[in-house]
């Protein structure tokens, strides 16, 4: 069994994840919060299942397709699962939605770091920006369409918490990476962290990020998460090395699409371009796919 505080450490991550990327709207049902924001990414487009609650299958099934229907959108369930004891009611959740045929999508993993951490090696300076401009060079970088970042801008300008816009300059001025943190309670969430591609593997990523995490703690969070894809390993190369350990994970299940694979078994990705929408996050230090 995992530990009660464990338990209660990822409800405090699931409700901190749902405030740092508001959606444009949410239902709470007995059973999870259904969340839209025109299709752009889907943790903002999915239903979002609680942990340990009783419904039934049926009951969630057409709540959800319900809910996307009435908006244009295949539907998307969202299932926990906790990497120390494999809760029995995800398993059979997923079971489920395999066999009405729901595809899966985008394994992730939650992770997390204490901190703070060590100070950087790098002296470039970084500036914090409003989110207007923190989005055009988020675009800028990570090459998405107007209609995207029209959708961010409308969601991001309703974090509540406190949160920052960080870029990331070198020495002649060039903004070369930018990444933001929203702190609820003593939690700092990483988003949005993408490198420029003429400035990949060199080190900004890793400073990035530290700054982003020194921030965190200066205003009183003591641990971080972020949410990366599974199939992302040069992310989470880069994450292991500054602390982050695996907490728990989660998938999509996916409206219309053939089901091939069960979790934890291999799984060929979405497109480039679909990874890169989750959660809004882009390539970071030269990997592909997102932090999800």
């Amino acid at each position: 069994m995992i530990e009660e505080s464990q338990k209660m450490k990822m409800l405090k991550i699931e409700d901190a994840a749902r405030l740092a990327w508001p959606a444009l709207e949410e239902i709470a049902l007995p059973f999870g919060v259904l969340r839209y924001a025109r299709g752009v990414n889907r943790r903002s487009n999915s239903l979002n299942v609680y942990p340990r609650v009783n419904y039934e299958h049926s009951d969630l099934l057409r709540s959800t397709e319900a809910f996307f229907g009435q908006r244009g959108l295949p539907a998307i369930v969202r299932i926990l699962d906790s990497r120390e004891n494999r809760n029995l009611d995800s398993q059979l959740l997923d079971s489920y939605l395999a066999g009405k045929g729901y595809g899966l999508e985008a394994p992730t993993r939650v992770l997390l770091c204490d901190l703070p951490i060590r100070k950087s090696t790098h002296a470039h300076v970084s500036v914090s920006l409003e989110l207007n401009d923190w989005l055009r060079v988020w675009q800028t970088i990570g090459g998405r369409s107007d209609t995207q970042i029209g959708v961010h801008q409308i969601t991001l300008s309703k974090i509540a918490a406190v949160h920052c816009f960080l870029t990331l300059k070198d020495k002649l001025g060039i903004t070369v990476s930018c990444g933001m943190g929203v702190i609820s309670d003593d939690v700092l969430g990483i988003y949005g962290i993408a490198t420029g591609e003429a400035h990949r593997d060199l080190g900004y990523g890793t400073n990035l990020l530290q700054q982003l995490m020194r921030w965190g703690f200066s205003n009183g969070a003591r641990y971080a998460y972020l949410q990366v894809e599974s199939a992302n390993f040069a992310a989470l190369r880069l994450y292991e090395k500054l602390g982050f350990e695996e907490f728990y994970s989660y998938w999509y299940r996916v409206q219309n699409q053939h089901c091939v694979h069960a979790p934890g078994e291999s799984h060929t990705p979405a497109s480039t371009e679909n990874r890169q929408a989750e959660d809004g996050c882009s390539p970071v230090c030269g990997c592909s796919g997102s932090v999800s």
